[in-house]
């Protein structure tokens, strides 16, 4: 998460973004921080309902070889769609969540 702590060995705090750029693949049980991964081009793979999972980053055994869809824009357009309900948009609300 970012600004916490993680890792055994670690006693400050680390910079999720510069760990995911340098990052190969991310696994995640059902974390935002595989989408954040997805979106950066991180293969990001994920057990439940991550929606990495619609990307194909469903098997571990391709981390050798992980998938490097086309549609990644179309799927983060999609996902950002689906944040809001028409009333939130239509009133302005979601600008409010908006970094300009």
């Amino acid at each position: 998460k970012p600004g916490a702590t993680y890792g055994a060995a670690h006693t400050g705090t680390r910079d999720l973004h510069r760990d995911l750029i340098s990052a190969r693949a991310v696994i995640a049980h059902s974390s935002m921080v595989s989408v954040e991964a997805a979106l950066l081009g991180v293969p990001a793979f994920a057990d439940c309902y991550s929606p990495t999972r619609l990307l194909g980053f469903t098997d571990r055994a391709q981390m050798a070889d992980p998938p490097q869809p086309g549609n990644r824009l179309e799927w983060a357009h999609t996902l950002a769609g689906r944040q809001w309900t028409l009333e939130e948009i239509a009133h302005g609300h979601f600008l409010n969540h908006m970094d300009f």
